[in-house]
């Protein structure tokens, strides 16, 4: 074979392959077609008329993680409800108080809900006991809620339940813009799966709920915000959205937070729509988890029909700040 016809074949194989090889250029910007301003809006389901036409709001990606690595792997996330910023950190790590971050207890009643534990989480001990709730496998990352094992259970403060959080408080937050994840929601009786805003600070109200499974009807979300009027007394409003196979396809979530209005987006269609109440004027940050037991509608209490083993799978969680 000609020497020279070799080299050449060699580079166009060499060339083929890198272009082949070579990632798509990631997504920084992104417009999205909003409901127009409405200065008479309380809460409503966004009405066709209101996209007649569609306001486009331009945005630019500020933070994202698509799951290549463990979430704990890096400075993104912390798998506990790190709460208001006077709480000593020890309180993150374990000790007899520690279920104050890592619970949902005010939400549960007396339920016996979960507990969101790590590997490093001690519990009641002073030994790491080595519980993980989340996977990663092909860029996806699985959270996974179970019964608390028997061996651990005492350690774990009689937790019926162990699942996992990612929070990024105090590592990432911002004021105003789009919100979004790509995941499978898990339903059954007392599953809670959310994704939700919460002010950095740790203050709650103001709270953004940009989904929330209602465990007993499967494929029905619901999309709420709360606040405190000026009286200080809590204010919420909220409306729920169907999507039938919402637990075994994979579908965008999203909110876009402004000054004027709060919409709530599926696949980037434009699907509910709030009054920004007063308040929301602070950096608020994400949260991904799997709750166990609620006072919530249509969430229910633990009880012998609860799944033993809960998972919701998560392609990406992406913000976007308005250009």
């Amino acid at each position: 074979m000609d020497r020279s016809f070799f080299v050449a074949m060699c580079a166009a194989f060499v060339l083929q392959n890198l272009a082949s090889s070579s990632a798509p250029a990631a997504e920084t910007t992104l417009t999205l077609q909003a409901p127009q301003s409405n200065p008479e809006l309380k809460c409503a389901f966004v009405a066709p008329s209101s996209m007649n036409p569609p306001r486009e709001v331009a945005l630019t990606k500020v933070f994202e993680d698509t799951f290549k690595n463990h979430p704990l792997n890096g400075a993104r996330w912390t798998p506990y409800l790190a709460g208001s910023a006077q709480w000593p950190d020890a309180l993150n790590w374990g000790g007899m108080n520690s279920q104050k971050k890592r619970s949902l207890g005010g939400n549960n009643g007396n339920t016996g809900h979960e507990l969101y534990v790590d590997p490093k989480y001690t519990g009641a001990g002073r030994k790491p006991l080595g519980l993980d709730p989340f996977s990663i496998s092909d860029g996806r990352l699985t959270i996974i809620a179970k019964k608390t094992p028997d061996d651990v259970s005492d350690d774990l403060f009689g937790y019926r339940y162990i699942s996992g959080a990612i929070t990024s408080q105090h590592l990432f937050s911002t004021v105003n813009g789009y919100f979004e994840i790509e995941a499978k929601v898990p339903f059954g009786n007392a599953v809670w799966p959310a994704f939700w805003l919460l002010a950095d600070d740790g203050g709650s109200p103001p709270e953004i709920d940009v989904f929330e499974g209602r465990g007993q009807k499967p494929g029905t979300l619901a999309m709420s915000i709360h606040w405190k009027d000026p009286s200080g007394a809590s204010k919420g409003c909220g409306l729920d959205k169907n999507v039938p196979d919402a637990a075994t396809a994979f579908h965008t979530y999203g909110v876009l937070w402004e000054a004027e209005n709060v919409s709530y987006f599926i696949d980037r269609k434009a699907v509910v729509e709030i009054k920004t109440p007063p308040g929301f004027d602070k950096k608020m940050h994400v949260i991904a988890n799997i709750g166990i037991g609620s006072d919530m509608g249509s969430v229910g209490h633990i009880d012998a029909t609860t799944p033993e083993v809960v998972k919701m799978d998560i392609n990406r969680i992406s913000i976007y700040e308005i250009r």
